[in-house]
């Protein structure tokens, strides 16, 4: 968690949430006992975070307010600003203009995605590996991934490549529902929604030194405690 606060994206912060509430909400013990933890975090984090630089252009230290200024400036990059100015962060302030610009950016990217899928065939098949996105972003800037797995699959396999890596997912979730020991199957099940969340507006499921590690883990969480009882699964 620590690092997060350090080089803090909105993607990240977002899926750390999601990922706590969905381990805190299998239980009401462990709700109440993740609920503490969190607090005493964030408090702890307030009170030392602001005498520890954070990361050039992401967050000026690990004070908790700067990460959910990004959250804010998503939605509202006036509001994120004021406030960040008002807590004397000007250089956090000035990067929620420049995180809004990103978000923009990206959007832009994802549109163009759409409109070249302007046939049947596209549609459903998309443009298969290999096809170039440089030319769809703005700037020209040479980027091998539009940051969503959603628009990554629609471009490059279509409508029916995204089904079947949706199926997949969705199968995993089951799979890992069915995990006996309850603890184990709270971290997988954070696991794969705090995953899907930042691949949402990252390149986790794009990239092999995120996708690899999510995969690998997925595998030993579900398979592993089927392999100790002796069972299989299929």
């Amino acid at each position: 968690m620590i690092p997060i606060f350090f080089s803090s994206g909105r993607g990240a912060v977002m899926g750390l949430l999601i990922g706590v509430f969905t381990v805190a909400a299998t239980s009401l013990r462990r709700f109440v006992l993740v609920m503490a933890l969190m607090t005493t975090l964030v408090v702890l984090m307030m009170i030392i975070g602001p005498f520890i630089e954070g990361e050039e252009g992401r967050a000026e230290n690990l004070h908790p307010a700067i990460n959910f200024a990004r959250l804010i400036a998503t939605f509202n990059e006036d509001l994120a600003y004021r406030m960040l100015m008002d807590m004397g962060y000007t250089k956090a302030a000035d990067d929620m203009i420049v995180a809004k610009g990103t978000s923009l950016w990206r959007k832009q990217i994802w549109e163009n995605i759409l409109a070249t899928l302007n046939t049947t065939p596209k549609q459903a098949l998309g443009h298969g590996h290999g096809e170039a996105i440089t030319e769809l972003t703005p700037d020209g800037q040479e980027i091998h991934t539009p940051h969503n797995f959603v628009f990554y699959a629609l471009y490059y396999t279509g409508a029916l490549g995204l089904c079947v890596f949706a199926l997949m997912l969705f199968a995993l979730l089951l799979a890992s529902r069915r995990i006996a020991e309850p603890n184990l199957r709270a971290l997988q099940t954070g696991h794969i929604f705090m995953m899907v969340l930042v691949a949402a507006v990252g390149n986790m499921f794009e990239t092999p030194i995120a996708a690899i590690p999510f995969y690998l883990l997925s595998g030993i969480m579900v398979g592993l405690p089927l392999y100790l009882t002796g069972r299989r699964y299929a």
